[in-house]
């Protein structure tokens, strides 16, 4: 699970990188069209013209999409990796009941060397 989310993260953050930059209109990009569109120009263009307002708001909705897959995919790199980080304390006596058999209590995971009951919990371990 922790890496599936590490690559997802991961694709999301390269698919928001790239889609901006497909050229779509006379070798354009969608980041190079959303910045002509925000720049003087742009926005005299927009007031003559309903088709390049048209167009101006799917650049900018792209360009939004494609910051929002960015953020979502460094969101899901980071939980993968905390979650792979983290282990509960219970998971590291398990496994260390498995390495030494009758040395850990198996009800508290107290040490108990060779003693048949822990001193800790009392509890009989046979």
């Amino acid at each position: 699970m922790r890496r599936g989310l590490v690559a997802l993260g991961v694709l999301l953050v390269i698919l928001g990188i790239l889609i901006p930059e497909i050229p779509i209109s006379g070798g354009y990009s969608i980041r190079e069209i959303d910045n002509l569109c925000k720049s003087a120009f742009g926005v005299l263009g927009r007031l003559l013209s309903p088709a390049a307002q048209r167009e101006c708001g799917k650049a900018a909705a792209v360009v939004l999409f494609s910051e929002i897959l960015i953020i979502i995919g460094v969101v899901a790199v980071v939980v993968g990796l905390l979650k792979g980080a983290k282990s509960s304390p219970k998971e590291e006596i398990s496994s260390a009941q498995t390495a030494t058999v009758g040395r850990y209590c198996k009800f508290c995971g107290a040490y108990i060397g060779d003693a048949k009951f822990c001193p800790k919990c009392g509890r009989a371990q046979e």
